[in-house]
């Protein structure tokens, strides 16, 4: 952990493979089995993701990981058929906040026609 480095562009060819449903680098099982709610269908953790279900988004999936300098965020929002990966570098409780901010801004710029 903290030691894993991908191009941004690597890393997002990865997570859109988490919304193919024809993937074969993550087929639905494996996909159904990184995201099942853990220890029971009411948890909001999954296999290293968050699980939450947003009333205007559906659900979503997200991690975040920091090299205790960088911090990059994940969320997969599989009703919208998008992901949102925000990086920062640097690593404070601010920089927290202001990648919650962008994630949002970009999930609720989706919705718009």
């Amino acid at each position: 952990a903290g030691t894993l480095n991908a191009t941004l562009k690597g890393h997002a060819a990865l997570a859109r493979e988490f919304l193919d449903d024809d993937s074969t680098l993550i087929p639905r099982p494996l996909r159904e089995k990184l995201f099942r709610p853990h220890p029971n269908p009411e948890s909001t953790y999954a296999m290293g993701w968050s699980v939450n279900d947003h009333k205007e988004f559906g659900r979503l999936y997200a991690h975040a990981g920091s090299n205790t300098m960088w911090l990059s965020r994940i969320t997969i929002a599989p009703d919208l058929g998008l992901v949102v990966i925000v990086n920062a570098n640097q690593f404070s409780d601010d920089t927290i906040k202001a990648t919650d901010q962008v994630t949002e801004a970009a999930l609720r710029r989706s919705l718009k026609p």
